[in-house]
């Protein structure tokens, strides 16, 4: 990977971590914001289409939409960690050969990377440096629609990437968190010709869905 930031994220969310995730998401499914990501995906019936899941960690989205009918998925994922963890979930419920795994950073893919109906990113913007570039790629490989779970980017957000920043900082990593603006990441979805068709939010995550006009 070219991207420093995505090498160093790797060790980061290494295997140890993605057990950790897959063992907590076999007990008690995804997490509130991921439901409500994939709640709003399927609402685009997805019975039959395509998936380009960027930073799909344990597979969480393609698992479900898989189970409602989704034909494939592609994960893209900076961490061989959890794609393997993806792969072996993805293999037990018999999806093996409905998922392509590529490892790597998204940009340094994307050229390589078809269309697809929807293009999700579960908390991958607030891990990226350049959440423009990744953004407008992502989306010019959605045809349909683009689901995205990102902070708030208040005060709390913006202190908590703060520190974490610091931390990362000490340890020598070159891996940031980021707070982005909801209004920046709005009109940048609008501006590429998407309207918001759902706005959900937890206490820490917005989750929103775009459907192309």
């Amino acid at each position: 990977m070219t991207c420093a930031h995505c090498t160093d994220s790797e060790d980061l969310f290494d295997l140890k971590h993605a057990k950790k995730d897959l063992r907590r998401f076999r007990k008690k499914g995804p997490n509130k914001a991921t439901r409500l990501l994939i709640k709003m995906l399927r609402s685009q019936d997805v019975y039959q289409k395509t998936l380009l899941d960027i930073g799909g960690g344990i597979g969480a989205v393609q698992l479900e939409l898989l189970r409602s009918g989704l034909n494939k998925a592609t994960d893209v994922d900076a961490s061989k960690g959890y794609l393997q963890m993806a792969k072996e979930e993805a293999g037990i419920h018999g999806y093996a050969d409905s998922v392509e795994y590529l490892h790597g950073d998204f940009l340094d893919l994307n050229h390589a990377i078809e269309n697809h109906d929807l293009v999700s990113l579960d908390k991958v913007i607030c891990c990226y440096p350049n959440r423009e570039e990744l953004l407008e790629n992502a989306m010019k490989r959605a045809d349909v629609a683009i689901g995205l779970v990102f902070p708030h980017g208040n005060a709390l957000s913006k202190t908590f990437a703060f520190l974490v920043n610091m931390y990362m900082t000490i340890k020598g990593s070159a891996f940031r968190t980021y707070a982005h603006s909801p209004i920046d990441v709005h009109q940048q979805l609008v501006s590429s010709g998407f309207n918001r068709k759902g706005s959900e939010s937890t206490f820490i995550w917005k989750v929103w869905l775009y459907a192309r006009n």
